[in-house]
């Protein structure tokens, strides 16, 4: 983000082998990876986005909860932002409720990601079952 404006800084992407150079995006060309992976540096694009991000960092807790899938409220620190137009207009700290019900050790793995779901804005769907994924 530069100051309140969500902005893409770097990514990579995958495209068909056959693409022998992708289009500039912002003044800057591709770089070629391994395959069909292009990076892209420093594009420094503003973004448009509307909708939510939910930003999480520093994991803690039991090392059997850490897999290829990680949880909400497995993070020490959790931040919920809105977006309009690429503007932050909201941030809800959760980092609190999320240190809760990582106390509520009674509860199951699916009980303590359904009471995750309720506390995020984001969430009128609750969790995608990935179970069955």
């Amino acid at each position: 983000m530069d100051d309140r404006q969500l902005v893409l800084n770097s990514f990579f992407v995958t495209l068909d082998c056959s693409v022998v150079s992708p289009p500039d995006l912002n003044g800057v060309s591709g770089k070629k990876g391994y395959g069909g992976f292009w990076e892209y540096k420093q594009v420094n694009l503003p973004l448009g986005y509307s909708g939510g991000i939910i930003l999480c960092a520093d994991l803690v807790g039991y090392d059997d909860w850490f897999s290829d899938y990680e949880c909400t409220h497995h993070f020490r620190d959790v931040l919920e932002l809105r977006f309009e137009d690429g503007i932050v207009k909201s941030s809800i700290d959760h980092s609190e409720t999320m240190e809760e019900i990582r106390g509520f050790t009674d509860l199951s793995f699916h009980e303590q990601n359904e009471l995750v779901a309720d506390y995020f804005s984001l969430y009128t769907n609750k969790w995608i079952n990935y179970y069955k994924l």
